[in-house]
């Protein structure tokens, strides 16, 4: 794959991971923290949202693909790095038990890793 084209697919990738985790932290917090939801505003929870996926997905995308690890191996490195590092975010922005901010942080990547699936399935994005 050529660097550009790469690059073009990371910025894809990164536009919906934030849009999709967001929606999902959004949901998730609505319905199982919603003290949480009353006790922050919508700046704060879209800052939760978005924040974690630009700390992570250039390390998911530029640092760990060059290991020479086979493919569930790798993601399944990569992705437990990120729900521990994005976990760790959340628990920091919002306050919330460590359980619970790593626990968000699991169903917000199951989201976007299983809809970053279909789409490359059905829509070869």
């Amino acid at each position: 794959m050529e660097i550009l084209a790469y690059e073009s697919h990371f910025l894809l990738a990164l536009a919906l991971t934030c849009l999709i985790e967001t929606s999902v932290l959004l949901i998730y917090i609505k319905i199982f923290q919603g003290g949480l939801f009353k006790a922050h505003s919508m700046g704060c929870l879209l800052f939760a949202g978005i924040l974690p996926s630009f700390a992570t997905l250039p390390y998911a995308w530029f640092v760990l693909p060059f290991h020479d690890l086979p493919f569930p191996w790798r993601d399944a490195l990569v992705e437990f790095s990120v729900i521990a590092m994005e976990g760790a975010i959340l628990w920091s922005i919002l306050k919330m038990k460590a359980f619970e901010s790593f626990k968000l942080s699991f169903v917000c990547n199951a989201g976007s890793y299983l809809t970053g699936l279909l789409l490359y399935k059905y829509l070869r994005l």
